[in-house]
């Protein structure tokens, strides 16, 4: 693949990019847009300016931006005497992230927990119930395994990167 040569090549690789990864991640090509607008940005964005940049509607921008909010991929700040929704990404996106994931998967992990430690308290199942209360059984408790294994990489990541400075 060709180096980007200009600061519009660069700009329009990363979106490409940025477009690709977000969809294969589960999200839609627009969020990879509006992420990759973001990366770019020198100072908080308006949804008027993403999407007039974008060539696409505020609503659907709208929709798309507060999806990467509740994924830690940026925020919204509040602009003094200015009622439009303004958004922007940590100086710390990285931690930013770390410390979602470690959200999400503490309640995962909890939910997880809540449904095993209900198992034993079951009254009165019936003996094909039964199978299938141990088939989740094992299965919840394997992905109980996992995902603490995960929850305490990225507690151990979330620690060496605390220390670091950007």
């Amino acid at each position: 693949m060709k180096l980007p040569e200009t600061y519009s090549d660069l700009t329009r690789k990363v979106n490409q990019y940025m477009s690709a990864q977000f969809e294969r991640q589960g999200y839609s090509q627009l969020a990879g847009k509006i992420f990759s607008r973001l990366l770019f940005a020198q100072e908080p964005l308006s949804l008027t300016a993403i999407a007039s940049s974008l060539g696409v509607s505020k609503a659907a921008i709208s929709v798309q931006v507060r999806i990467l909010e509740k994924s830690g991929l940026c925020y919204k700040v509040p602009i003094h005497n200015d009622r439009n929704d303004y958004y922007y990404i940590t100086e710390r996106l990285c931690l930013q992230m770390i410390h979602h994931q470690i959200d999400q998967f503490g309640k995962q992990l909890d939910c997880m927990n809540y449904f095993l430690t209900a198992l034993p308290s079951l009254s009165e199942t019936a003996p094909q119930e039964q199978d299938s209360i141990e088939a989740f059984r094992k299965r919840m408790t394997e992905l109980s395994l996992l995902y603490n294994d995960i929850y305490d990489s990225y507690k151990q990541i979330d620690k060496e990167w605390s220390k670091q400075s950007v």
